[in-house]
């Protein structure tokens, strides 16, 4: 045992020194094997991730929407110029924005003159945008002869079924309708009872 000359225990100078060296690198081989293994983790689980919800689309009027989904349309068969979306021999054009919060998922449209299939065409996704333009044609024919009330309805969906109207999840479809009321030089009212109604 080493003492000073009062007497007093002297603390070992290098062997003391030796021992905290070495708990000191225990410590740190331990804190390095520790942090190896957390970084070398192996998943031998499957993780699966609770599928995308999937919520129906919606359909709303352009801005700038030559015939809106708020007012009855007015085609006039004598006419030729574009006003009011087309004439006799030109064309009504309609144009919508579909909203759908499923960003990646395409989506389908379907368009019928009372209920006569007339377009069957693709949405595809717009990357992180919201709202996706979509624009369609009615040809002028569609609307003859004059006098009458056509109903022009817009489907849109994930899906239909094959050959059919019938959305594949029934509860992911949006509609829009829009009343035509087609008149010429002889026929300049249209009784709106008229109109095909499902």
């Amino acid at each position: 045992m080493n003492t000073n000359e009062y007497g007093h225990l002297r603390r070992g100078g290098a062997s003391g020194s030796g021992l905290a060296s070495t708990v000191k690198k225990c410590a740190c081989a331990a804190a390095a094997g520790l942090a190896l293994s957390l970084m070398g983790c192996l998943v031998t689980e499957n993780v699966s991730f609770p599928d995308e919800t999937n919520v129906p689309p919606s359909v709303v009027s352009a801005t700038s929407a030559v015939n809106p989904l708020d007012k009855i349309v007015r085609y006039d068969l004598d006419s030729t110029g574009p006003s009011d979306g087309g004439g006799g021999t030109q064309e009504a054009r309609f144009e919508v924005q579909v909203r759908d919060p499923n960003l990646s998922q395409s989506l389908q449209a379907k368009v019928f003159v009372n209920d006569r299939s007339l377009l069957d065409r693709e949405i595809p996704p717009m990357g992180t945008q919201l709202a996706r333009p979509f624009e369609f044609t009615v040809p002028g024919s569609s609307f003859s002869p004059a006098g009458n009330c056509y109903r022009v309805e817009l489907l849109v969906s994930g899906g239909f079924r094959f050959g059919s109207r019938v959305p594949i999840d029934p509860v992911d479809i949006a509609q829009a309708v829009w009343w035509v009321r087609s008149i010429d030089s002889g026929h300049l009212t249209v009784d709106m009872a008229l109109c095909n109604r499902p």
